[in-house]
């Protein structure tokens, strides 16, 4: 009996760590993604497509959250064979999240979208690739030049002052997305250790612990990966 209750309060600390875990980065890209808005306001601001990686990204991640959930419910029926499937495709998704990430910001990357840039670093066609904008109106450009939006006279040329500016918004794309990115390679990390007890046969209905912690996780993962992409697609 005193076995069952210490292992019993082991698990219940293992939970409670995890979401103060889950907890605290949940904060932190909220503080982030408010910062971000903050920032489109008072700069001038580069709205640009998201590269097809991310939607990949987006794709994978939704559907190894779908293979994880498949997992836990083997373990609970002692399906174990189902498990070690499930785990594996589980992290082979993962590693597919992260290879189109990596593709996404290559293609940043091409469009002149660094992480450290200027403004003038850009590539492609203003208006169809890119636009600028500043306190929420977008910049016109003619002949070569910037304007205001309000500049109907065409008086003031903002060049000048544009092109030394950093690229904010390209800056805090790569922000977001690779601190999701470190997150998500400890969740890697995580799969292996659970694929490596998968085999071992040390899951079950009895002994569901470490399973359902890494499936918490990677739910989070995927929830939160989810968050940012409609977020940068939305809030740009």
């Amino acid at each position: 009996m005193e076995i069952q209750e210490e292992k019993e309060r082991a698990a219940r600390s293992k939970r409670i760590m995890m979401w103060l875990g889950v907890i605290s980065i949940v904060m932190m890209f909220a503080g982030l993604t408010s910062g971000y808005v903050v920032l489109q306001a008072d700069n001038y601001w580069v709205q640009f497509d998201l590269p097809n990686g991310f939607w990949i990204s987006t794709a994978l991640i939704v559907v190894s959250s779908l293979t994880m959930f498949l997992a836990m419910r083997a373990v609970r029926k002692n399906e174990l064979s189902k498990v070690k499937l499930y785990v594996l495709l589980t992290f082979v998704l993962g590693i597919g999240f992260m290879a189109s990430q990596s593709k996404a910001w290559g293609q940043l990357i091409n469009k002149g979208n660094f992480f450290v840039g200027k403004i003038s670093d850009l590539k492609g066609e203003y208006g169809k690739d890119y636009v600028i904008m500043n306190q929420g109106a977008q910049l016109n450009y003619i002949d070569g030049n910037f304007y205001a939006a309000s500049d109907k006279s065409l008086a003031e040329p903002l060049n000048e002052k544009i092109n030394h500016k950093f690229n904010t918004a390209s800056g805090y794309l790569y922000v977001l997305t690779a601190l999701h990115f470190v997150h998500v390679l400890v969740g890697i990390i995580v799969l292996l250790v659970v694929l490596f007890n998968a085999y071992s046969n040390k899951y079950s209905s009895e002994n569901p612990v470490g399973m359902e912690i890494a499936s918490i996780y990677w739910h989070f993962l995927d929830g939160l990966w989810v968050y940012l992409f409609f977020f940068l697609l939305f809030i740009r």
